[in-house]
């Protein structure tokens, strides 16, 4: 890709990383991360950044729908009648991440 159409494209995953941990550490905050459909890709992404240890704190990356109550404490019953992809089930699973 050409600088130029990299530009026209926006930010890469790599500079919104770097920004995002640099803020992070910035404001002594520290982020984790829930993922399922993603398998990993966003915790993948900022611990890619050097010093990323200063602001993250880890992640879990809960793909099957059993994990999701398990680990993150999701409502078995939510994931019984809304499946593993709902605004519910994000929600939950961050609140768990965040515990």
């Amino acid at each position: 890709m050409t600088p130029a159409a990299r530009d026209a494209a926006g930010p890469s995953v790599e500079s919104s990383a770097d920004e995002l941990v640099g803020r992070l550490i910035a404001r002594g905050w520290s982020v984790a991360v829930a993922e399922s459909l993603t398998g990993g890709l966003v915790v993948s992404s900022l611990v890619s950044v050097p010093g990323a240890s200063a602001a993250v704190r880890g992640g879990i990356v809960a793909y099957a729908t059993p994990l999701k109550h398990t680990l993150l404490g999701v409502d078995a019953a939510l994931l019984a009648a809304e499946g593993a992809v709902h605004p519910d089930v994000a929600r939950q699973m961050a609140a768990g991440v965040r515990e």
